[in-house]
């Protein structure tokens, strides 16, 4: 399994809520990551300290082309 990061700049098109990635990061703590199943329960069970008893996870199986070489460099 690989996880990766959307680049800098990209966050309006990115469905994760960035104020939680805390937040899911100490609920997944010391839990092996060894399936989607397995993480979408975990980011699903998180909690706040404000309260926020309720977050939604949906995997996302699309498939996204590479961004070329030929690209990156215009």
């Amino acid at each position: 399994m690989r996880i990766c990061h959307y680049p800098s700049g990209a966050s309006k098109w990115n469905p994760v809520e960035h104020r939680l990635f805390s937040f899911i990061s100490k609920n997944w703590e010391g839990n092996p990551l060894r399936s989607y199943d397995v993480m979408l329960s975990l980011i699903a069970g998180t909690t706040t300290t404000a309260g926020l008893l309720l977050v939604q996870t949906i995997l996302n199986e699309k498939e996204y082309q590479k961004e070329s070489k030929s690209l990156m460099t215009k």
